[in-house]
């Protein structure tokens, strides 16, 4: 008998096996827990550590358990079509725009600019339109807090 035969499935079973019995157990989230619905385009990895880091924070500063779900449904330009066809679909229907999430994560400028824009459709001659970004309002000085003397990087 060839101990080839053998061996190399064994080997394949070992390497399939060996992530699953090393995983870290992951805590049942409770349903009666509010969440926060991200879109994003990361990777798992970016995905957990924000998310951990986040209900961490969240816990601390509020008192209060939270659970960040995430939504990914492709890459950034998927998720930019993804989102203006339920926001168009919303305007067709009479319905308010927003959709299922409260935050989008991730992408670059512009992603954002594309989804500046406001949504328009026409129904029956009608032309309805929304805007979709809600902008951030910022103290004075608000970004230096976070970012630090960025002059500084200018030369």
């Amino acid at each position: 008998m060839n101990l080839g035969r053998i061996v190399i499935p064994l080997i394949v079973v070992a390497l399939v096996m060996l992530p699953l019995l090393f995983r870290q157990d992951v805590v049942e989230k409770r349903g009666d827990l509010r969440q926060i619905v991200i879109v994003s385009p990361h990777n798992e990895q970016i995905r957990y550590e924000f998310a951990r880091a986040f209900e961490e924070w969240h816990a601390n500063e509020h008192g209060e358990d939270v659970v960040v779900a995430w939504s990914t449904p492709g890459g950034t330009s998927e998720i930019r079509r993804m989102l203006r066809a339920q926001w168009e679909a919303a305007l067709k229907e009479g319905d308010a725009v927003g959709g299922d999430a409260d935050l989008m994560f991730g992408g670059g400028s512009y992603e954002f600019i594309q989804l500046s824009r406001p949504v328009t459709v026409e129904v029956g001659g009608e032309v309805r339109a929304a805007s979709i970004l809600e902008p951030l309002e910022f103290e004075p000085g608000y970004l230096k807090t976070i970012y630090g003397d960025t002059t500084k990087l200018a030369g």
